[in-house]
């Protein structure tokens, strides 16, 4: 009886462990705002992301903070340097697809890390998400992580 019971178990837990897909790995994408131009050779790229709060200078001095929903700078880099770009299969994208893709600003998924010593990991099973032709992005800002 108790072998029976351990089998019945046994077979339970690995059902469940091989029921459930592959684990991503890193952290999930983020999603904001991008647009690229080529200057010099090099292909400088702006990162937005949406913010609910906006800052207002007042007249008479001090900051009064409202709420509206805002495109505020992320980050700005250039292209292979500073920011990583990719295709929806997992593979660097090339400056002429990332340049397509954002020319006019354009909705991006990017993958924001925090040392780079230690780059933001992009799992292909996330980029599987976006629509073909998209562009994912990766970068570092050195500093903890914001709240």
């Amino acid at each position: 009886m108790r072998m029976c019971l351990s089998l019945a178990m046994l077979m339970l837990f690995a059902m469940a462990a091989f029921g459930q897909g592959p684990t991503p790995k890193g952290k999930p994408p983020e999603f904001g705002l991008a647009s690229a131009v080529e200057k010099d050779g090099k292909i400088t790229i702006e990162v937005f992301e949406l913010r609910e709060t906006m800052r207002m200078k007042m007249p008479k001095g001090g900051d009064v903070f409202i709420e509206k929903k805002n495109w505020l700078i992320l980050k700005t880099g250039t292209l292979g340097k500073e920011i990583r770009a990719y295709r929806t299969d997992g593979k660097p994208a090339s400056p002429r697809e990332v340049l397509a893709a954002l020319a006019k600003p354009h909705a991006v998924a990017y993958f924001r890390g925090y040392s780079t010593t230690n780059p933001a990991q992009v799992d292909p099973w996330y980029l599987g998400m976006l629509k073909e032709g998209s562009i994912a992005l990766a970068f570092e800002i050195p500093g903890p992580p914001l709240p």
